[in-house]
């Protein structure tokens, strides 16, 4: 059985229209994610930039490689908070401010 089974319909003006489907294509999320992330109380962030991932596969890279070569643990933790720092900011949706 589906997870939503709850169908909503409603109407929107043109230029709602534009404004949700302009914040829904720079957000690179479907217009129904785009939506349940502003019902979950979150503003969805706009898409990173397209080497945003490369970038974070290299910094996945280097994690692996200090941690091969038996680097301290400090090192390791300070490498692992930087890279959830960097997704926090690019990626993850923010609180809605009230």
């Amino acid at each position: 059985m589906r997870n939503r089974n709850v169908h909503i319909q409603f109407w929107l003006n043109r230029k709602e229209a534009e404004r949700l489907d302009k914040a829904v294509k720079k957000s690179g999320l479907s217009r129904e994610a785009y939506l349940r992330h502003l019902i979950a109380g979150l503003v969805p962030r706009d898409a990173p930039p397209a080497d945003y991932y490369a970038m974070m596969r290299e910094l996945y890279r280097v994690g692996t490689r200090l941690e091969q070569a038996g680097a301290d643990a400090a090192a390791l933790r300070a490498a692992e908070a930087a890279i959830r720092e960097i997704t926090a900011a690019v990626v993850l949706p923010r609180p809605l401010e009230p």
